[in-house]
């Protein structure tokens, strides 16, 4: 429900639901602009993909604006079929990190940082936090704030300190079901 049905997900999810096996691997090994098959993985090439991929959004974090930050960040999405290992979310995300930090000259032992994502993954009903929310850290007046989206509709955005936030992980890669 979160993607158009013809867009390369909504029509890889189709594919994967119909149990197409055939089918999906034809899509993701076709040419498509919202769609990439990495044959034999290089994780040094795909962590630069990653970053080309990412860098409009962490241009755009920089500057502090939510809505700008938000729209450049939903314009690039890494999907990993599991969270273990190099190829995974945890192992993604944390040499994402790690090359964000030394593009920008951030601390490696620093936690925050304008254009860290995060993707709560514990429910807290107090915040309005649900598990599988996105927010987004961003320097604010009052210092590093995480900027969620309001679930409304309008495009109005929550923030709070870092330190408040429930459990989450970063969020350049994420599962495919999340």
């Amino acid at each position: 429900h979160r993607f158009a049905d013809d867009s390369g997900i909504g029509e890889l999810a189709q594919l994967i639901n119909s149990g197409d096996a055939k089918g999906t691997l034809q899509l993701l090994q076709s040419a498509r602009d919202d769609l990439h098959w990495q044959a034999q993985p290089d994780q040094q090439a795909l962590l630069q993909r990653l970053e080309d991929g990412y860098l409009p959004y962490l241009n755009s974090a920089r500057e502090g604006d939510a809505a700008s930050a938000f729209a450049a960040f939903n314009q690039f999405r890494a999907l990993c079929a599991q969270r273990e290992g190099d190829w995974g979310v945890i192992g993604l995300n944390q040499a994402m990190e790690e090359q964000i930090k030394r593009r920008y000259r951030i601390a490696e032992r620093e936690r925050w940082y304008p254009g860290r994502a995060v993707m709560v993954r514990q429910n807290d009903y107090a915040l309005g936090l649900f598990n599988g929310d996105i927010g987004l850290c961003l320097r604010a007046d009052d210092g590093l704030r995480v900027f969620f989206e309001s679930s409304d509709g309008a495009a109005s955005y929550r923030s709070f300190a870092p330190a408040r936030l429930p459990s989450h992980d970063s969020a350049f890669a994420m599962t495919v079901h999340k």
